[in-house]
């Protein structure tokens, strides 16, 4: 599968279940599932734009064997359109909180653009206060669907930051000390990779971050086959071998 893909499949999975630290949970009905296909209310004007965007947020929860390919077109047309960055900015602005899945798909297709008009949008959402938590029960948590929200906002800020938008470092160094562990560590991580000059950047995290979070200043990545398990864990989950070099390993 490829990694674009098993991003996409895998925020469907934590959005639909309130964040990475309540996999467990369920949604209630109201709130915008996976695959649920774009409101039928006009979420983009009716143009050439708003059309393309349209079928992109479609194609991001589509399946099949040539979905792969016509994912990264779409998103290849509409990055050559200016209008895009407006159009994208202005749905998200219009959504209802309560349609998590679909805020955050706006999110990650502002963010995949990786265009510097994209910035301000980009640091209004990661910068904005997490709501308090509105699930009303233990099997459901908004705070995690908020959390994955800004996250994805901040990894558009560090592909931006690696393609030397200097302003997006600086916001993805202030947001190192955000509140939410999840945004914490994308922030950092996006901070270490946008620059040659790692052992730097890793100094100067350390001096703005209390020493309880310096574990978070890594780039490396651990394969979970190489992770401890327990002697008795059942065969069937064991880890598998990845296939292929593009499937994503865990990171810590």
């Amino acid at each position: 599968m490829n990694a674009v893909r098993a991003t996409l499949l895998s925020a469907c999975v934590l959005l639909s279940t309130g964040g990475a630290a309540h996999a467990q949970t369920r949604p209630p009905p109201d709130i915008a599932q996976p695959g649920t296909p774009v409101p039928t209310s006009p979420l983009f004007p009716s143009s050439t734009v708003g059309d393309l965007l349209t079928r992109h947020l479609n194609l991001m929860v589509s399946v099949g064997e040539e979905v792969e390919s016509r994912y990264q077109e779409s998103l290849r047309l509409i990055q050559k359109e200016p209008e895009a960055v407006r159009l994208l900015q202005d749905a998200y602005a219009k959504t209802v909180e309560t349609e998590y899945f679909l805020r955050w798909q706006l999110v990650y297709t502002l963010a995949s653009l990786n265009q510097r008009e994209a910035l301000s949008g980009l640091v209004r959402i990661a910068l904005s206060t997490i709501p308090a938590e509105r699930g009303g029960s233990d099997e459901f948590f908004t705070t995690g669907q908020e959390s994955n929200i800004r996250v994805a906002a901040v990894d558009g800020l560090a592909s931006l930051a690696k393609l030397g938008v200097t302003e997006a470092g600086s916001y993805l160094l202030r947001l190192s000390q955000h509140s939410d562990l999840s945004i914490r560590q994308r922030a950092v991580r996006g901070y270490l990779a946008a620059g040659s000059d790692y052992d730097a950047r890793a100094k100067l995290l350390q001096a703005n971050l209390p020493t309880s979070d310096h574990w978070l200043i890594t780039l490396r990545v651990t394969e979970v086959r190489g992770v401890a398990h327990p002697d008795d864990t059942p065969e069937d989950m064991r880890p598998r071998k990845r296939e292929s070099d593009d499937e994503s390993p865990i990171a810590r």
